[in-house]
């Protein structure tokens, strides 16, 4: 057998969470993707993939306006809105619930039933939060 050594990370227990269930997914275990990232390291010599920031702006904190730059938003709010370039809440509504990633929709009932008994097992022995924590949790988030 191959000698191995141990990578020891401090990650965010949700993120963690999210790929745990995404390569139980797929059926590889977490020490198989790290030593699989870490050799894509090695093929590649630098990060095996494009490290850039997302394409979208900033939004505007009114507090860090001037009162000229301020009165220039509203500029091209009010421009907008002569444009015709407006859209109804419930335009804005749809988009929110057609664009946000719900990661629940496409899993059987099955499989959420499946799911929500490994929280509760994993709860048990204090790695995870409450199962009806975590049910109360998705129902307010994605309205189910």
């Amino acid at each position: 057998m191959a000698r191995t050594a141990n990578v020891f990370a401090r990650v965010e227990p949700e993120v963690k969470e999210q790929a745990e269930q995404v390569l139980d997914r797929l059926g590889i275990p977490m020490s198989n993707a790290v030593g699989m990232f870490l050799r894509q390291i090695v093929l590649q010599r630098g990060i095996p993939f494009e490290m850039k920031l997302p394409a979208y702006e900033e939004p505007v904190a009114y507090g860090s306006l001037t009162k000229e730059q301020f009165n220039a938003e509203i500029e091209k709010g009010m421009e907008d809105i002569r444009a015709g370039r407006v859209y109804s809440a419930d335009e804005v509504e749809a988009e929110i619930k057609r664009t946000v990633h719900n990661p629940y929709t496409s899993m059987t009932e099955e499989e959420m039933l499946h799911r929500l008994e490994q929280s509760r097992e994993a709860s048990k022995k204090g790695n995870y939060r409450n199962a009806d924590d975590v049910i109360s949790d998705m129902r307010g988030k994605y309205g189910l």
